[in-house]
């Protein structure tokens, strides 16, 4: 090849601009038919100079003109917009990524346009994330999530608190699906609900009104009365069934200390839709109802016996405490009436079986089991005795060391459970499967002759009845006791005593801040204090 070819060759692949004045590869410039070369004179850069000077005297008719063009055109050519875009890809990406990173207010818009996007076509963002996801080994992932989360821990304390934050939240709730029944969390599905039967004592306690705003609940929800993100647990006692506005609104704030629900649904429907709960179940136990207001009623068997009832009731009154009204009504009902029958709510919803067996006792209807000669004395363990006082007596099951019963075969007509107390025997239990003539005397001879002779005491609550039966058999009556208030959770049938010992307080409740008063730490773990009243207390010599 002679040098003429040569810089043959090399003068028409070189071109020099007539705006910038510079020599450039012919590729620089755009192609142009009217021109010898086939080539513009100017070239690509100072081309979009032009077009940019031109633009900024467009008038709008001509901008919107000028869109319409290009609109029509990539609706026209689809294949040739996706050929030069296929062409053009990598140069296009480095040309935007420059931008990109050089101008901050490109970057703003992109990023405004990116979480519009996002927030509209989540499951886009999704499918997205997971084709990535799956790209990379599990190795590597690892690896960059360690590298990740150290570099911010490290470089941002905001981020580290949310973290840790998050990480409690996340192992509260793998505490949930592993069912940890050794701590009192309540085991669940495997749809993640919690179980049935937890739900439906919820509804049958609070009978579907919320528990923080007692309005009639059209979607019910779950809701923790200590949130989780605060250390609340996933425990019966700190389970409640709430409203979608106060599950929503409340977040993570403690009830009654930082955050109360606006609305209240008014005490009168709250105290009628007890009336009809009361009626219907009372109607299918043959027992006659009528109520008398202030929440006392006169109930009546078929025989026409009546007795004085009432049900103290944690939800009622109109000055939000209430614990104050608990009160103030078992108070009232035990001075208004000559030896009345008083249940708390808890004891009526948790224990209904027991307290409709207790009344039925009252009215003289309740079922007559064999006299207590024909029936044998026996040792219970711990699980039978747990399943007979949880069904026949009001306040529930309780830990005992001695425990008597009465059987006939395998059915048990009879339970006493007894505490040594020195030169005592205290009896903390004494429940009957319906009326045993004579199985109170043959309890407490079976105690003396399998135990040792010492004097039996025991309390007779003067909600139920003054002592005369035990008096009957050969109780003496030496006193009352004094009457007292406890701290109690609201669906715990024995009442949980919190001594005036911090330290054993903090131990005790699910939730404890240093910085929060005796009551409003309580207060905080959702725990009521009602009235107890005095109880008669009677004594078996030898």
């Amino acid at each position: 090849m002679t040098d003429l070819t040569i810089y043959a060759i090399l003068f028409f692949m070189i071109k020099i601009c007539t705006d910038c004045h510079t020599e450039k590869p012919l590729d620089d410039f755009n192609k142009g038919k009217a021109y010898k070369d086939g080539h513009k004179p100017f070239c690509r850069d100072c081309h979009k100079l032009r077009n940019a000077k031109a633009r900024e005297q467009f008038t709008p008719e001509q901008r919107s003109a000028s869109a319409a063009r290009a609109k029509a055109f990539r609706e026209t050519n689809p294949d040739k917009i996706k050929e030069y875009k296929e062409k053009n890809r990598n140069k296009h990406a480095s040309r935007m990524k420059d931008r990109y990173n050089n101008d901050a207010e490109y970057r703003d818009k992109i990023l405004a346009w990116q979480r519009e996007w996002g927030k509209n076509n989540p499951e886009k963002i999704r499918e997205s994330n997971k084709k990535q996801y799956a790209k990379r080994p599990i190795d590597e992932r690892r690896k960059y999530h360690r590298e990740y989360t150290a570099t911010r821990r490290a470089t941002d304390p905001e981020w580290k608190a949310k973290s840790y934050e998050r990480r409690n939240i996340s192992r509260h709730k793998r505490w949930d699906l592993e069912g940890n029944t050794k701590s009192g969390y309540v085991k669940k599905t495997e749809d993640k609900l919690i179980d049935q039967s937890v739900i439906a004592r919820l509804h049958a306690w609070q009978a579907d009104y919320c528990y923080f705003c007692n309005s009639p609940m059209e979607k019910v929800t779950i809701e923790h009365i200590l949130p989780r993100a605060r250390g609340g647990r996933s425990s019966t006692q700190n389970l409640a069934l709430t409203c979608e506005s106060c599950n929503y609104s409340r977040q993570k704030s403690i009830y009654n200390l930082e955050w109360l629900p606006k609305s209240v649904m008014p005490v009168e429907d709250k105290i009628f839709l007890k009336q009809q709960t009361i009626r219907q179940t009372l109607a299918k136990e043959n027992i006659h109802a009528v109520y008398n207001g202030n929440g006392s009623w006169t109930l009546a068997s078929i025989e026409g016996k009546s007795r004085i009832f009432c049900i103290i009731s944690t939800f009622f009154g109109s000055d939000r405490n209430p614990a104050s009204q608990k009160g103030k009504m078992a108070k009232w009902a035990q001075t208004t009436f000559d030896q009345p029958i008083i249940l708390f709510d808890h004891e009526w919803y948790n224990r209904r079986a027991s307290c409709i067996n207790m009344l039925k006792s009252k009215l003289g209807i309740a079922l007559r089991a064999p006299g207590a000669r024909k029936l044998d004395i026996i040792d219970v363990n711990a699980e039978q005795a747990k399943m007979f006082l949880n069904t026949h007596h009001v306040m529930g099951n309780v830990i005992a060391p001695i425990r008597i019963g009465l059987t006939d075969g395998e059915t048990l007509f009879g339970l006493g459970e007894f505490h040594d107390k020195e030169d005592t025997w205290e009896c903390d239990r004494l429940a009957f499967h319906g009326h045993v003539p004579g199985g109170m005397s043959k309890i407490m001879k079976a105690l003396w002759s399998f135990y040792g002779v010492k004097p039996i005491r025991t309390f007779v609550d003067s909600r139920y009845a003054d002592g005369g039966g035990h008096e009957t058999i050969g109780f003496e009556h030496i006193g009352y006791s004094p009457e007292s208030f406890q701290w109690v959770y609201p669906d715990r049938v024995q009442h949980q005593r919190y001594l005036s010992n911090e330290n054993k307080m903090a131990s005790n409740l699910l939730y404890y801040n240093e910085e929060y008063t005796r009551e409003d730490n309580i207060r905080a773990n959702g725990i009521f204090k009602i009235w107890t009243p005095k109880r008669h207390i009677v004594v078996w010599k030898p």
